[in-house]
């Protein structure tokens, strides 16, 4: 039974998450409850749980959890709100479990190989709808409501579905420029990078995910090639900025409309995206200031976000569009300290790699998230935090097993 779990299960739960983090937030849901349940189950996995602890990034991310429950104490939000808290960040709280997990057999590779087969899929698909102008799943929603430069999305909406596909094109642009890899394979991976890259500049909108594409090619530059790749990364953006704005709907209309709401915030009309989250920021700096040290307590950013506007013309939220603004309002200093031990630990933990494969994918894939925390709540939030956590732990564990590229 226990070789079954450890041979079979635990590494199809793993490819499932992987899949799901592409296509699906109940298939995300259902299996890493699953993986959960099979770590506890097998003995070999089980006993690999505490042995996790030593990994920072477990360490830091289980105590900034903790933090997180010992919060719901001095919370005045309701238990709603309170759990509904408690619940988005759960992930953290199951580090260990999961990175027990993820150690199993070849459960880490599976899940970043569907992964990026997921991205992949999703670009595919999107880029077929378009050809055949033909709007599918998510898009047959999200471009209704939003407009048509959003129809061309799949299975996410365009957020989420520019973010991931930004991060999975850099893997596949470090397995491009690693000669190690054979000339078929790198011609593969160079058609399945195209493929995406067009998908998420070309055809779909997603800001956020455009400046994370760009940020990350020039971490997998510098990664590479240093000072050459600091000298490539700008003649690159030399042609490639002009080039997109001209050539490229998605990026045009991007900066167009970040300009036009540039000129309505400073004509006072904050009804837009940007300007709604510079609003959102701003008022939750003056909740933060309300009680720096502890904050108001785990959940109760919604409560007092409507108390601080009641009487006003500015809209309710439920969430800054920030993880820094969230943790501030909601744990305080304290909370900040747990939230940026926990992001330093994965730097410790991606620095002390002596594989250049898995330390790079780590490195993109953080810096990615860091971009996107200035105006996103990636970390906390449930879909983006838990791709983020086991897509980190499969990077380490890979890099545990000294495996050079991920074949």
């Amino acid at each position: 039974m226990n070789s079954c779990i450890d041979n079979k299960l635990i590494p199809f739960a793993a490819l499932l998450f992987g899949i799901g983090i592409a296509t699906s937030t109940a298939l995300m849901s259902g299996s890493y409850i699953l993986l959960i349940a099979l770590v506890l189950i097998s003995t070999q996995a089980r006993s690999l749980i505490v042995e996790s602890f030593k990994n920072k990034f477990v360490l830091c991310g289980f105590m900034f959890y903790v933090l997180v429950l010992l919060g719901m104490l001095w919370s005045d939000a309701d238990f709603h709100d309170r759990s509904k808290m408690a619940l988005r960040v759960v992930g953290f709280g199951f580090l260990p479990i999961f990175f027990a997990g993820l150690r199993i057999r070849n459960s880490a590779k599976l899940l970043l190989k569907a992964f990026i087969a997921g991205e992949i899929l999703s670009a595919v698909i999107s880029i077929s709808a378009w050809v055949f102008n033909h709007p599918v799943l998510m898009g047959l929603s999200d471009g209704v409501t939003e407009g048509a430069i959003f129809k061309w999305v799949v299975f996410r909406g365009h957020l989420i579905h520019v973010a991931f596909l930004a991060i999975a094109a850099n893997f596949l642009l470090w397995e491009i420029i690693n000669k190690s890899n054979s000339d078929k394979r790198r011609l593969l991976y160079g058609f399945f990078y195209l493929i995406s890259v067009f998908d998420l500049m070309f055809l779909v909108q997603g800001r956020t995910g455009q400046v994370m594409f760009l940020g990350i090619t020039f971490v997998v530059l510098i990664s590479k090639f240093r000072l050459k790749g600091l000298l490539s990364f700008i003649v690159i953006i030399a042609i490639a900025v002009p080039a997109l704005y001209k050539f490229s709907p998605a990026v045009r209309n991007g900066i167009l409309e970040y300009s036009h709401e540039r000129a309505q915030m400073e004509q006072g009309n904050y009804n837009t995206s940007a300007g709604l989250r510079a609003q959102f920021h701003k008022n939750s700096l003056i909740m933060f200031k309300q009680s720096p040290l502890i904050g108001h307590g785990t959940g109760s950013y919604p409560s007092h976000y409507k108390a601080l506007v009641a009487g006003t013309n500015q809209a309710i939220n439920t969430q800054p569009h920030g993880d820094l603004y969230l943790v501030a309002v909601e744990l305080g200093v304290l909370g900040l300290l747990a939230f940026v031990a926990m992001l330093l630990a994965n730097v410790f933990e991606l620095f002390k790699m002596k594989n250049r494969t898995t330390q790079t994918m780590g490195l993109v894939l953080l810096t990615g998230y860091l971009i996107a925390l200035t105006q996103n709540s990636f970390f906390t939030d449930n879909v983006t935090g838990l791709a983020f956590m086991l897509l980190m732990l499969s990077i380490q564990a890979v890099s545990m097993n000294c495996s050079r590229t991920l074949p």
